[in-house]
């Protein structure tokens, strides 16, 4: 009897280890647009970016996913094995996006 105690507590505790996979979400990216999306938007709505450069012009933010199942945001201590592309924002000097682009991560 104690030994079924164990296995099913066993199978319990693993069973909330195990992670699933992030959801996509199709509209994730659909507000960004050129000349009207302002930078406090996109973190408000991407969080913090995984990188940033040239004093803040250029935002860049790891995504997983796909078009047909939707992108999500990959935090910056997650491995590199999900990552599927790099959403890349340039800004104005006033924090307007001016143009993004989705690239392709091999």
């Amino acid at each position: 009897m104690q030994s079924v105690l164990v296995t099913v507590i066993c199978v319990i505790f693993l069973h909330g280890c195990i992670s699933k996979p992030p959801q996509g979400d199709i509209a994730l990216l659909a507000f960004l647009a050129g000349g009207k999306t302002q930078r406090t938007e996109i973190i408000l709505r991407l969080g913090k970016p995984s990188s940033v450069f040239q004093e803040e012009q250029i935002l860049t933010y790891r995504l997983g996913g796909n078009e047909k199942d939707g992108y999500y945001i990959l935090k910056s201590r997650e491995g590199w094995t999900q990552e599927s592309y790099s959403l890349v924002l340039v800004l104005d000097e006033y924090g307007i996006l001016l143009s993004h682009a989705l690239v392709r991560v091999r």
